[in-house]
């Protein structure tokens, strides 16, 4: 039995799923099968119940899974102290929003990697945090709190929104989000204003582009609308709809010094832009993008 078939158990027996868990590892569903498998000859007790619908864990199963876990974690606490001594370069995981991805961090990038030519970024977008303590990534740029004990945070700032329409257009109707978004400040801002609702969607970038053609009234990151001088932007802040800007690091690889010249290089970025991320209550002219200064 070795680290690997205990890494597919515990992806499979978390996922119900081959697909799903060959995705998350990298590989093929045949393989993990295969490891499965291979793994239950090893312990010569069955794992899961397979069906047409997944996998389930068997009784055995379930009681191995503390047990996989504890390897788990013991194995990742080795990665991470090893990358200790690995220097400014190699590759570091940062979880982040698409918008603070795209909009905010992207611009400053080439100097960034520039001045660190060995070092690989890898941007992970996308609203679901990850579990920075089992290492889905080294540190994360957030719009939420983290809350986990396994990492250190810092608030680094602050996101206005405010309502933005097309330069040249008026439209009742706002972009609200769809359901599943519900819980975000900004989906409820929206709601709260009691407006009609034209357009339902659960992307940022097609709030911003309908309201850009003139379908919609949006409610958007100041530091969006603001920079796009397709947009203007009616009334104030819509204070409910903002959010504070987090990082968190994990514990285990806070110091070593690629992870750090990342987190400086994050911590610059938002720094420098705070008054296009928080802007005052008159919006700022059109096309002054929020322009992030290299590291």
């Amino acid at each position: 039995m070795n680290w690997n078939d205990l890494r597919f158990f515990l992806a499979v027996s978390r996922s119900g799923s081959l697909s799903e868990a060959a995705r998350q590892i990298g590989t093929s569903p045949s393989r993990v099968s295969r490891r499965i498998e291979a793994l239950e000859a090893a312990l010569g007790i069955p794992l899961f119940l397979r069906s047409p619908d997944g996998y389930r864990l068997t009784d055995q199963g379930a009681e191995f899974v503390p047990r996989a876990e504890q390897v788990e974690t013991a194995a990742l606490s080795l990665s991470g102290k090893a990358a200790f001594c690995a220097g400014i370069a190699g590759r570091v995981r940062l979880a982040t929003a698409e918008n603070l991805a795209t909009r905010l961090l992207a611009p400053a990038l080439p100097g960034f990697l520039q001045a660190h030519p060995n070092l690989t970024l890898e941007l992970v977008t996308g609203v679901r945090s990850l579990d920075l303590a089992r290492y889905d990534a080294d540190l994360a740029l957030r719009l939420v709190r983290p809350t986990s004990a396994e990492t250190r945070i810092r608030k680094l700032g602050h996101m206005a929104c405010a309502v933005y329409i097309a330069v040249d257009a008026d439209p009742p109707g706002f972009v609200c989000w769809s359901a599943e978004m519900g819980d975000l400040p900004v989906a409820r801002a929206v709601t709260a204003m009691k407006s009609p609702v034209a357009i339902v969607s659960n992307s940022l970038a097609a709030h911003h582009e309908l309201a850009a053609a003139g379908a919609v009234r949006a409610v958007l990151p100041c530091f969006i609308g603001d920079a796009d001088p397709r947009l203007r932007r009616i009334g104030g802040i819509v204070e409910s709809a903002g959010q504070d800007i987090w990082l968190a690091i994990n514990k285990d690889v806070a110091a070593s010094a690629r992870i750090r010249a990342v987190a400086d290089f994050v911590v610059d970025v938002v720094t420098r832009n705070a008054l296009q991320l928080a802007p005052g209550p008159t919006a700022s002219p059109a096309g002054a993008a929020a322009t992030p200064h290299p590291a």
